[in-house]
C-alpha cells in the first residue's frame, strides 16, 4: 500500500469526470460532500439485471458497475462541489483485470489468493490522496502483489499527466 498526494486538483478532476480513463474500474463505492452528502453503493443490486443482460453488458462476474456506468451522476452530484467540498471514491478491477493483473504479476500467484486490487481516492480541505490497496483472500508474507500493484498505481496516476507526492 503506498499513498500518494495529487496535486493537480483540477487535472484529476477532469480526467476523472470527462474522459474514459477510469471507466473500465468498478466503483464500489462514492461519496461526495458539497451542499448535502450524497453516497453511491456500486454493487449490483441482485435481481436488477438477468444473466443475460449480466453477460450482453460485459458485467460477468462483476459485484460493482463500472464508473462508465456512474459517471453522469457523479458529475451532477459533483457539480456543485464547493471550496471546503469534499469526496472519495474507491475504484477496483474487475475479475477479469484481477486475474490478468496477478498472473501478468507473477503466473505462478492465483487471481483466487486476492480478493482485489484497489485505488482510493479521498479529496478533503483541499488535499488530494490516492492509496492503493489489496485485499488478500489469505494472509501472506509474500509482499510481490502488494508491491507491483503500488508500481502500476502510480503508473497509472502518471500517465494521467497527475502530479504526485509520494
Amino acid at each position: 500500500m503506498i499513498t500518494m498526494q495529487i496535486t493537480n486538483v483540477e487535472q484529476f478532476l477532469h480526467t476523472l469526470l470527462h474522459t474514459t480513463r477510469f471507466d473500465k474500474f468498478l466503483l464500489e463505492e462514492a461519496m461526495i460532500s458539497s451542499l448535502a452528502t450524497y453516497k453511491i453503493d456500486g454493487h449490483i443490486n441482485s435481481g436488477a439485471l438477468s444473466d443475460g443482460d449480466t453477460k450482453s453488458l460485459g458485467l460477468n462476474d462483476c459485484d460493482c458497475l463500472p464508473f462508465s456506468y456512474l459517471r453522469e451522476k457523479c458529475i451532477s452530484l459533483m457539480h456543485d462541489l464547493r471550496e471546503g467540498g469534499s469526496f472519495h471514491f474507491t475504484f477496483k478491477l474487475s475479475p477479469d483485470n484481477l486475474a490478468k493483473t496477478v498472473s501478468a504479476i507473477n503466473p505462478r500467484f492465483s487471481a483466487d489468493e486476492v480478493t482485489g486490487l484497489y485505488m482510493n481516492f479521498r479529496l478533503k480541505r483541499g488535499l488530494l490522496i490516492c492509496t492503493s490497496g489489496v485485499s488478500h483472500r489469505i494472509f501472506s508474507i509474500d509482499k510481490t502483489i502488494d508491491r507491483a500493484w503500488d508500481n502500476m498505481t502510480r503508473k497509472f496516476l502518471l500517465k494521467c499527466d497527475f502530479d504526485l507526492i509520494e
